[in-house]
């Protein structure tokens, strides 16, 4: 491999600069297509909020520059837009795009391109499938053999996490999508599992391996149906999707064997993100119900997904392969009911279907967006939104193109605020606290489960540690002082700080503490406001345990 990054090393990108004006395009949603394989590269749609189109926004803010071949994923994350290509030429095209594209998120200016993800002998070894936002320094970029390490700071390449067999066929070893929870990144690998990644260090943490739970899918089949240890074919491996509930849990669709051919099982498995635990819930066929489809082949984002706006996910299904699917299926976590709320084979009666993976839900109103299309021959297209529930808001027709649509991607608009900052507190030397960060932050636009939390810095180290481990920051009192701890938060990409004092005092006797000898370390009065002493009426009172206590004061 060390060859590999010596070649990667002097693949710089080269900043773009251009003169003219660009759109803002902060309000609606775009569509990043696969586009007409074999004529053209890739291409990405915008969809105002005023219902207008305008096409091709790379090639228009960009003139002369495109996209690859195949690009079906893309993530905005910060204020940069990231774009990921199977290759980085379609054969039918003229421009030479890129794997690996970074756009400006607002201007759609491309900021570099990259060729390869990797290559050996100038040839690639790592065709792009998929990529995540880390921190405000790194992205994971997925593919067929394993996930590169891409630094927003330098714009390369500059290594591969450690811990991913290495794998250069294109059809077995790739990486799907993934999410990032608190201390770990959660990743669906084809034949491994679901990879959990420690990204302070970038190397596999562990593998959550579908074939050792195998008694939890048995435990709702019948004898005849129960899964078959020793025929290695029909094993459960994870579908080709991952995505993070309003709840913070990650859930997982289930396919049968590891060599894409789209079948499935009809489960999904929940994720602890912090115990990794899991969980499986059956998809009960004989409610006339289907399991998230499938497409592990030449993988593509599917049509799995989660609300930021309730605690349900959603997906496409049905006995079709994963592209032309007309049923679109709601999971509610909260009451576990699994509820088909569109049929597109009658509820308007037009022939239409489901394209693949193009299915995403607003991350403010809920709302869901779908690409729809007759057939391949058929270059009609047309993207339609619905409410939560799947009813039919609105239909915006496109031109005639065979767009083959990947995935809606939104703007990120919102930054994270502090929701409940910490006040100062008092420890006595020699203690401990721990405060849960849950209510910390929140986000607008964003999961409020999805926003990372760390320790940005304690002016005096010596008088105490601090760290944030599973979503809670935990004090450590080292000799008396007083030291300032900063919290930072990440959300999408976008930061917001917070700081306060910790007092430490001499001990009396006692040398730790338990964090049930929790202590009040912020006050409120009922409008939210922070107070400094007790208030008539009612008082919110933080603790030093995360714990909240409303009192009455007389």
């Amino acid at each position: 491999m060390k060859k590999i990054y010596t070649l990667l090393s002097v693949l710089l990108c080269t900043t773009l600069a251009f003169a003219q004006e660009s759109n803002n395009y902060s309000k609606g949603v775009f569509i990043v297509n696969e586009d007409w394989y074999g004529h053209q590269n890739s291409t990405v749609n915008f969809l105002s909020d005023e219902g207008e189109w305008t096409y091709r926004v790379v090639q228009k803010e960009n003139p002369g520059k495109e996209l690859g071949c195949t690009n079906q994923y893309g993530q905005i994350y910060g204020d940069r837009f990231y774009f990921v290509a199977k290759q980085e030429k379609d054969p039918g095209a003229d421009v030479t795009g890129g794997r690996f594209t970074v756009c400006d998120a607002k201007t759609m200016k491309i900021i570099c391109q990259l060729p390869f993800i990797a290559k050996k002998d100038d040839k690639s070894i790592a065709d792009g499938r998929s990529c995540l936002g880390v921190d405000e320094n790194k992205v994971y970029i997925g593919t067929t053999n394993g996930i590169y390490i891409f630094n927003t700071k330098s714009l390369q390449v500059t290594g591969k996490v450690e811990g991913i067999s290495d794998n250069t066929s294109l059809y077995t070893g790739q990486v799907g999508s993934m999410v990032r929870v608190d201390d770990y990144v959660f990743a669906v690998h084809q034949s491994e599992g679901v990879l959990v990644i420690d990204p302070s260090t970038d190397k596999v943490a562990k593998v959550i391996d579908f074939t050792a739970i195998i008694d939890k899918f048995n435990a709702y089949l019948v004898d005849d149906a129960k899964i078959d240890t020793g025929n290695k074919n029909s094993l459960p491996y994870p579908g080709s999707s991952i995505a993070m509930s309003k709840d913070g849990n990650i859930w997982v669709p289930v396919a049968e064997g590891s060599g894409g051919s789209g079948a499935t099982l009809p489960f999904l498995v929940k994720i602890d993100p912090h115990s990794l635990q899991t969980d499986v819930v059956y998809i009960n066929p004989e409610d006339g119900l289907y399991p998230p489809a499938n497409s592990w082949y030449a993988w593509t984002p599917d049509g799995f997904c989660a609300s930021n706006v309730e605690n349900a996910l959603y997906w496409n299904g049905g006995s079709s392969s994963w592209f032309s699917n007309t049923q679109i299926f709601k999971y509610d976590i909260n009451t576990g009911r699994t509820t088909k709320i569109i049929d597109l084979e009658t509820v308007d009666n037009e022939g239409w279907k489901l394209y693949g993976c193009s299915m995403r839900p607003d991350p403010v109103t809920g709302d869901l967006y779908m690409s729809l299309y007759h057939d391949y021959g058929d270059n009609t297209y047309i993207t339609r939104k619905t409410d939560k529930d799947g009813n039919k808001i609105a239909d915006y027709n496109m031109i005639s193109n065979y767009w083959f649509p990947s995935i809606p991607v939104f703007p990120d608009n919102e930054a994270p605020v502090i929701a409940q900052p910490i006040g100062d507190i008092s420890l006595k030397m020699g203690t401990t606290v721990t405060i849960d960060l849950k209510n910390l932050a929140t986000d607008a636009d964003n999961a409020d489960a999805a926003i990372v939390k760390t320790v940005k810095n304690v002016s005096g180290p010596s008088i105490l540690e601090a760290w944030v481990q599973n979503g809670s920051l935990t004090i450590a009192s080292k000799r008396e002082g007083k030291a300032t701890v900063t919290l930072k938060v990440n959300s999408n990409g976008k930061l917001a700080e917070t700081s306060f004092t910790v007092s430490v005092t001499p001990a009396t006797g006692i040398q730790s503490a338990s964090t049930d000898e929790a202590q009040e370390i912020a006050r409120f009065s009922a409008d939210g406001k922070r107070i400094s002493a007790p208030q008539k009426g009612i008082n919110i009172i933080r603790m030093s345990n995360g714990s909240v206590r409303k009192v009455i004061v007389r």
